[in-house]
């Protein structure tokens, strides 16, 4: 994006002034001045575009309750390629995906963020909280985003904030936003499976990966012009998979069930007709390998399983068990251990380990 550092008035100044004689410190006088007004009334300097600092969207501690689960596609073909040249998105995915836990903290609610201060510059509320797998798509063609907010910043650039939730939008068009206030709440409206917000990023209508920024040089790693601020940075670790839900069950469970925040059981009863173990993960990769069993009161294995992930998930659910052949369970702790062992060199942890435990009385 290489343009001229002046306007085009400025250089028609500059062109009188080569035609006629100055002293130095006039020419000095009108440099500092055309500088000046450079640097405080554009997008550009020295060519290159002015940047935008971005906090996060969202109001959770990503790793603990929000999680990233999709980045920015920057492979042009059908493949997909995050930033750091792994699979956490997929073709032509144009944002990234912070995630909350389940339905049940939707309906708590947690606030979606302006991550820059401008105006508001399109609003769009009323769509109800329905996941994709339960309408068909055609009924939501063009408004894919559903519930979303666009906000208009200096120098060319726009956020996008989709998916939030029906009724929770706080802010009108025209209005005057300042990084940090709240603009709704996360949800599950338009095209999604699990409630998040896709935060989009645009310079002059291009997106940008925030995470790459403006640099023309990308090495499968964070750029040194990504848009984050600092802060934000240290936040948001790339670091998949992410084991973000776990816990037992007497029954057989169901993935619709445990995301809205039910079967979870903490005690059950020694009469129990099953002890099962259940796991949700976000973000498993290909080759990445899951490890689960369940340990009864003396340390022994009661069920086990061990899995090679085929194929990119943006959630795993997975669950393993054992029915009562006894007259009862005998009273005490249990155990549940998942471990996932990552495919990825990139990942910070390569191994996670989570450990439930559930009181049999």
């Amino acid at each position: 994006m290489q343009q001229e550092l002046y306007p085009k008035a400025i250089e028609k100044m500059f062109r009188k002034i080569n035609k006629t004689t100055f002293f130095p410190g006039i020419i000095l006088f009108v440099s500092m001045f055309v500088w000046d007004a450079a640097a405080k009334s554009g997008s550009k300097v020295n060519g290159v575009e002015e940047s935008i600092e971005l906090s996060l969207p969202i109001n959770c501690k990503v790793g603990l309750n929000c999680w990233i689960v999709n980045y920015v596609d920057h492979d042009p073909t059908k493949n997909a390629k995050d930033f750091r040249c792994g699979g956490l998105t997929y073709d032509g995915h144009k944002g990234t995906d912070f995630a909350i836990r389940d339905i049940k903290e939707m309906d708590y609610g947690v606030s979606v963020l302006a991550a820059a201060s401008g105006k508001i510059i399109a609003v769009r509320d009323g769509m109800p909280d329905i996941s994709i797998k339960k309408r068909r798509a055609k009924t939501i063609k063009g408004r894919e985003c559903g519930n979303g907010v666009r906000i208009k910043h200096k120098g060319g650039w726009t956020t996008q904030y989709c998916h939030l939730r029906n009724g929770s939008i706080q802010v009108f068009r025209g209005q005057e936003v300042f990084a940090g206030d709240n603009i709704g709440f996360v949800g599950l409206s338009g095209k999604t499976e699990f409630p998040h917000v896709h935060f989009v990023l645009r310079l002059e209508g291009q997106v940008v990966d925030p995470f790459v920024g403006l640099s023309k040089v990308w090495n499968c790693r964070e750029s040194d012009q990504a848009n984050w601020s600092l802060a934000s940075r240290s936040r948001l670790k790339y670091d998949p998979p992410y084991i973000y839900s776990t816990g037992f069950s007497h029954v057989v469970p169901k993935a619709e069930a445990i995301r809205r925040g039910g079967q979870n059981a903490k005690i059950l009863s020694t009469k129990s007709a099953a002890i099962v173990f259940w796991a949700d993960i976000f973000s498993i990769n290909v080759g990445d390998v899951v490890e689960a069993y369940i340990k009864d009161t003396d340390g022994q294995k009661l069920a086990s399983s061990k899995k090679t992930i085929k194929k990119y998930q943006a959630r795993y659910f997975l669950f393993i068990g054992k029915k009562r052949k006894k007259n009862f369970w005998p009273p005490g702790t249990y155990t549940g251990h998942i471990t996932i062992h990552s495919s990825s060199k990139k990942t910070i942890t390569p191994t996670k380990i989570v450990v439930e435990k559930l009181i049999v009385k």
